[in-house]
């Protein structure tokens, strides 16, 4: 990194709200975690690109996939599981630019993270 350039990154753990200004918005979640997502779209309808990764899961006590198609106009992709939905995951990061926002809603048996190495 050349000297005198710092790029800030400060992830918030808290409710999901819009974090404005963005490029655009990228939504994770899966199983229960569709809630968080319903309830992040009863805010507001940012104007910038939103993509959305579901992943609809046996063990989640809802569906939630019926609600989201309804509610995000634009991408939304609903996986079938969590390595689907990682593998999309992957695949999006690639194409993501400085200033998308990400926002992750956990559905793993451990809400820190997804990895087994905690």
């Amino acid at each position: 990194m050349q000297r005198g350039y710092w790029i800030r990154s400060k992830p918030l753990y808290d409710s999901l709200v819009w974090q404005t200004p963005a490029v655009a918005h990228l939504v994770v979640a899966g199983g229960e975690g569709g809630i968080a997502v319903l309830k992040l779209f009863q805010q507001m309808y940012p104007k910038e690109p939103i993509q959305v990764l579901y992943a609809d899961l046996p063990t989640a006590k809802k569906n939630y996939s019926d609600i989201l198609q309804q509610i995000v106009l634009e991408e939304l992709d609903i996986c079938d599981s969590e390595e689907s939905l990682l593998a999309n995951l992957e695949q999006r990061l690639k194409d993501c630019t400085m200033g998308t926002h990400f926002y992750v809603a956990s559905f793993a048996e451990n809400p820190c993270c997804w990895c087994s190495g905690c």
